[in-house]
């Protein structure tokens, strides 16, 4: 014989199957974005080391002046060494099919089927790139507008142009997409460098240490003493290393990023799981309200207070379990789409997402267990209404009484409003804590999304001063070091320049009191008093002009050598040769990297670099697009026609946008979870205006029967969902403030390392206000249609 008590489940959750729908809705958004975020975070956390372990990473890259391969005979006899590989790096530009320029960066191996080292997979086309031709890194061949079989014009540094073919994609997972970088990565060979008119050298060793193939990589300390050994061995035959980089060992560069995001995810899609629960508080509390009678009928006939609760928590139970249903294939799906999405900035081919056991169980515990925990007390204090109460109670629709009436009293204030929506004013009002929990529902979501705009106006801020930092609208860097003398005199000649300063720029490390060695410092002789930049001090002064061996670093310093302040003393090696320096100042910096800058004069003077420079700043007349567009094309046209060869210009809005496309990335997932627990706050509304509309059955009836025609009732529904929407707004965007703050300090020390300078966003603000009216209203009018479906004879007997 079936069980009474699930006839009875089941029989309420059919005829109340809308707002079971919308609960079984609210708890699928945050069980299936869990989900999410476990599935992306454990199919990365394996799979990606491992990919990344297999192309053979190097531990450490050295920029030297040009070298033969033998060179690498030297290099591989030093201790600690494994693996080693020459390379040369050519940085360019190719005309795309729009005609625009885009900066290229042409990579040579030896012999690309020995690659020692950063193993590059083919993808089509031919392998490897035969002479006088190119492969394209496939993330990247979408900025250049062409397809394997086009021809690409490439830009020498004398202005001349070659046309290359495309002959195939490869695969470097070392590199990021081009979507992410804006950088295209070619392949050449040597033979093809020189028909570009490059001697057959090299510019980059790369190295690898530790045992090949090892499960622990070598630790980053064993790393940096390998590199340090092997630049001392490189400069001591003769060669110039100019720039050391350090990997963390083991490790992809993405994966520093991937914990914050995945956390963010995960709190983000559980706090959409935890909202839900309001809607389950809600649902539950009317349910229980509108069975009072059935209640105290059941107690009577010796119903025991947990025989009847069992009947509620299983119906709560049934609600996770559909929702668990659903949630489970959502999810999948959500984490393959976020997969791609992933991979596709970081270039990683993920393999084919499998859901595992352990994302299951969890998502039916979060499934089951949160909904019957915020269920927990309506049922409790429902349940344990005395017998004799039950049965005298009057229905939902019963006199509010005294405070009721005072609020009736004071909307009569309003009265000049039209009567339906004083009506909508006065029933918001009407049953204060579900209005709360709703409110709380959609404020959360408003502020997350408005907290989010501010997050990436904050960013922009962020980015927008410390590009100020350097005052100069273009660099550019030379092909060789050419005299200051000249490459002054030509900037003075390019009628959009206003200004120009040559600095002295090296390659520097820290050496400390255990004779071990920093990693790369960019070491900087600006000219005394120079107007190129705008200092953020943070500790101590800015250098004078009678300052000698006085150098001023930047946070990115400082973060990587904590030790130091201002008075400590800094030795720094540069081309093997140690100088003494007192650091005086401490600036800010954000995306720069370490830094530490001394006066030239006493800059050149100490490290032997007379007059020479490669790299010329310019501030410009005009500071728009177009004009820095124009300016640019005649910095180019002179310098050419000066035979100062260069390798790439670059203009501060260029660094901004490409900074800004990397920011996109993290608000753009940030944004995706805002409008997820938006939605929940959505289904949130639809369900407490239903519940609304069902309480108010009789005054709505009694309406219809004076006269109120079905418009008149829509508009009083949904008047009063845009009322509590714009509540929402207005609570959100207080919420917002604080919010906003909290996220960019979370996102600015894990992903800038320094704290972001904080902006309010009232465009953001502004959407949200048209985005939660629209949601609003939508939200409302199936409520409104069922206001208007009731039969008049069936509603005015309503209780």
């Amino acid at each position: 014989m079936p069980d009474p008590r699930l006839n009875k489940v089941m029989r309420d959750l059919w005829l109340n199957f809308g707002r079971s729908l919308l609960i079984v809705l609210s708890i699928t958004v945050g069980v299936a974005a869990i989900g999410v975020g476990i599935g992306t975070q454990q199919t990365l956390a394996s799979e990606l080391p491992a990919s990344y372990a297999r192309i053979l990473p190097a531990s450490a890259s050295l920029i030297c002046e040009p070298f033969e391969e033998e060179m690498l005979d030297v290099v591989r006899k030093v201790p600690g060494v494994t693996a080693a590989q020459a390379r040369y790096l050519l940085n360019t530009r190719i005309k795309t099919r729009t005609g625009s320029w885009q900066s290229i960066q042409l990579v040579v191996y030896p012999d690309y089927l020995d690659l020692q080292v950063n193993k590059i997979s083919p993808v089509a086309g031919a392998w490897p790139p035969p002479d006088r031709q190119i492969l394209i890194e496939r993330g990247s061949i979408s900025l250049t507008g062409s397809q394997p079989g086009d021809l690409l014009t490439l830009e020498m540094p004398d202005g001349t142009n070659r046309d290359l073919m495309i002959a195939g994609l490869v695969h470097d997972l070392s590199q990021p997409a081009g979507v992410f970088s804006n950088q295209v990565s070619g392949y050449i060979t040597i033979n093809t460098l020189e028909w570009l008119g490059y001697s057959k050298t090299y510019n980059e060793i790369l190295i690898a240490t530790g045992s090949v193939g090892q499960s622990e990589p070598a630790d980053l300390q064993e790393i940096q003493n390998v590199a340090s050994r092997v630049r001392s061995r490189v400069e001591s035959i003769g060669n110039t290393v100019i720039w050391t980089t350090i990997q963390d060992p083991g490790q992809h560069w993405f994966q520093p990023y991937l914990t914050p995001i995945i956390s963010f995810m995960d709190g983000l899609g559980m706090l959409a799981l935890l909202l839900s629960g309001f809607l389950v508080i809600n649902t539950i509390s009317a349910l229980l309200a509108q069975q009072i009678r059935q209640i105290g009928m059941m107690k009577a006939i010796g119903g025991r207070v947990r025989q009847i609760s069992g009947i509620f928590t299983g119906m709560v139970t049934i609600f996770g379990l559909l929702a668990l249903a659903i949630a489970v294939p959502l999810g999948t799906l959500g984490t393959r789409v976020c997969l791609q999405i992933i991979s596709g900035y970081i270039n990683f081919d993920p393999p084919a997402y499998q859901l595992s056991p352990q994302t299951v169980l969890v998502q039916a515990a979060l499934s089951v267990l949160v909904p019957l925990f915020t269920a927990i007390f309506p049922i409790n204090s429902g349940t344990r209404i005395p017998v004799l109460k039950a049965l005298n109670y009057y229905g939902v629709s019963a006199p509010a009484g005294g405070r009721m009436r005072d609020a009736d009293d004071r909307l009569e204030r309003f009265s000049f409003l039209p009567h339906p929506l004083m009506l909508s004013l006065r029933n918001t009002f009407r049953r204060k804590s579900r209005l709360i929990l709703t409110l709380i529902t959609l404020t959360i979501g408003s502020a997350i999304f408005i907290a989010v705009q501010n997050v990436q106006a904050s960013l922009l801020n962020t980015l927008d001063q410390t590009l100020q930092y350097y005052n100069f609208d273009v660099v550019v860097f030379f092909s060789r070091p050419f005299r200051v003398e000249q490459l002054a005199a030509a900037a003075k000649e390019i009628p959009s320049v206003k200004a120009a300063e040559t600095w002295g720029s090296s390659d520097a490390h820290r050496v400390r009191s255990d004779e071990s060695e920093s990693d790369s410092i960019m070491f900087a002789g600006p000219p005394v008093n120079t107007e190129m930049i705008r200092p953020i001090l943070v500790e101590g002064r800015w250098l004078v002009p009678e300052d000698q061996n006085a150098v001023v670093i930047n946070t990115d310093l400082l973060r990587m050598e904590p030790d130091l302040g201002v008075g400590s003393n800094l030795t720094l090696r540069v081309n093997g040769k140690d100088s003494q320096w007192t650091v005086v100042g401490i600036v800010k910096s954000v995306l720069l990297g370490p830094w530490a800058y001394a006066n030239q004069p006493y800059y050149t003077y100490k490290l032997g670099q007379y007059g020479l420079s490669s790299a010329i700043y310019l501030t410009t007349w005009q500071h728009g697009e177009a004009d820095l567009s124009l300016a640019v094309q005649q910095i180019e046209e002179h310098l050419r026609l000066e035979k100062l060869h260069f390798n790439a210009i670059s203009t501060v809005d260029m660094l901004k946008q490409a900074a800004i496309l990397q920011f996109q990335v993290l608000t753009g997932f940030l944004m995706s979870m805002a409008l997820l627990i938006a939605l929940v706050g959505g289904l949130g509304l639809t369900g407490t205006m239903s519940l609304n509309v069902i309480e108010r059955s009789r005054e709505i009836g009694i309406l219809r029967v004076i006269g109120a025609r079905n418009h008149a009732i829509h508009s009083m529904v949904i008047s009063e969902g845009i009322f509590i929407g714009i509540l929402s707004w207005l609570a959100g965007c207080l919420l917002s403030i604080p919010l906003g703050k909290l996220l960019g300090n979370l996102i600015g020390e894990g992903f800038l390392q320094a704290s972001l300078n904080d902006a309010f966003s009232p465009s953001g603000a502004l959407i949200w206000l048209a985005i939660i009216l629209v949601f609003s209203a939508l939200a409302s009018l199936a409520p409104a249609h069922q206001a208007t479906r009731f039969p008049i004879r069936e509603v005015l007997a309503h209780e």
